[in-house]
């Protein structure tokens, strides 16, 4: 990205979350001529609705310019996706009380009550916690009473769809086995550190030491697939500012999943971006890392990791074929009974791939390995290590 307009972005996100106008320099740096490659990237970053309001609010809309008119029509679609989202979290959660399913909001939901304004906070699913044990009796009232269809199901969840679209992902696992180092253990107690929500009786909010926490591990899972979005470290800077946490119990936490080095490198970014403090050279290639890619990363960037992971190509390539076993238990729950089903498994996956219209990804993936350079994969291995994630 052009460093002109890498500065504009970050200006623009930062006039959004502050709620502060820009200065006569960061005025400066706006051009029409950036404003498709601005469109472009905050759309990748499903962040286009802030830019529109930030543009809106520092008077640089230029009437009758196609880019802000698109801009403008993000943000009216951020408003139906928030009232859209909203609505179906009303009907969900009522449900769940009803059902006297104990359970707890996650992610976006909770991060909007800590924004400005929470139609700046999107998500694309809504996302809860439940016990194990209440998963099939939450399943069987959800779609009796709201008409809810299984999506998919893992080892750590449960995704659903709502008539009018919307996806909700019943969570009974924070996270799959083998990812973002030791936070598994962390979140096995995440049940025990919350509370019953003020004037409900099933509805539960995690501690916020645990909250913080769970979301450095969403964003080092995120990092170990293959990259992160921006908007993580908005929702970490609107955390570190406007959450009431003990910082010597979340950071006992993060060392005891072995994320202290990552969370500590995030934050530093995160005030990088909107706090205006100065780059360091971590941030610079966490900067890199994060506008190589969208909301979800790149491909190239989810290879390139998983083969430093591998220490190869070679090893890479065999992992694809053969996923170790506690990666094919996450996409076959029943090999935690059976595990003596792992080959059948592994041949329901091949066959997934091949007649379910998985081939294309199969060979991309193959492609850029074979692309990868020792260089690149050497230096990828030593950034995860640098940032504490390997």
């Amino acid at each position: 990205m052009d460093n002109n307009l890498t500065k504009l972005l970050f200006a623009l996100l930062k006039s959004a979350v502050h709620g502060a106008v820009l200065s006569q320099e960061e005025k400066a740096l706006f051009s029409a001529e950036l404003l498709p490659e601005l469109y472009s990237v905050s759309k990748k970053q499903d962040l286009s609705h802030l830019i529109s309001e930030a543009l809106n609010k520092n008077n640089l809309i230029i009437e009758g310019n196609e880019y802000c008119q698109k801009l403008e029509e993000e943000q009216f679609n951020a408003v139906f996706r928030y009232e859209q989202l909203s609505f179906e979290l009303k009907r969900l959660t009522a449900v769940l009380e009803e059902a006297e399913i104990p359970f707890i909001r996650l992610k976006g939901s909770v991060m909007r009550g800590y924004y400005p304004d929470p139609k700046m906070r999107l998500s694309s699913d809504i996302d809860v916690l439940i016990k194990k044990e209440d998963l099939a009796r939450a399943e069987r009232h959800l779609a009796s009473k709201l008409n809810y269809i299984r999506k998919r199901k893992t080892d750590h969840d449960l995704g659903l769809t709502s008539k009018s679209g919307v996806l909700i992902e019943l969570h009974y696992d924070l996270i799959e086995a083998g990812k973002a180092k030791e936070c598994r253990r962390v979140l096995s107690r995440f049940f025990n550190a919350s509370n019953v929500k003020e004037g409900c009786v099933y509805q539960r909010e995690s501690l916020n030491e645990m909250f913080y926490f769970y979301h450095i591990a969403h964003m080092a899972k995120h990092f170990d697939s293959g990259g992160c979005g921006i908007r993580p470290f908005i929702d970490l800077w609107i955390l570190t500012h406007r959450l009431a946490y003990n910082k010597e119990k979340t950071a006992a936490l993060l060392k005891e999943g072995g994320l202290l080095e990552f969370a500590l490198h995030c934050e530093n970014l995160s005030r990088v971006w909107f706090s205006g403090e100065e780059h360091n050279e971590t941030t610079r290639k966490m900067q890199s890392f994060i506008l190589s890619g969208g909301v979800f990363g790149s491909n190239f960037n989810r290879v390139n990791i998983r083969s430093a992971k591998q220490n190869g190509k070679f090893a890479f390539i065999l992992s694809r074929i053969f996923p170790s076993f506690i990666m094919l238990k996450n996409m076959y729950p029943v090999l935690e009974k059976c595990p003596l089903l792992t080959p059948f498994c592994h041949i329901a996956r091949w066959c997934r791939i091949i007649f379910k219209g998985q081939t294309k990804r199969a060979v991309r993936e193959f492609k850029i390995s074979n692309r990868l350079t020792d260089e690149e994969n050497r230096s990828m291995k030593e950034f995860m290590k640098e940032i504490g994630l390997l």
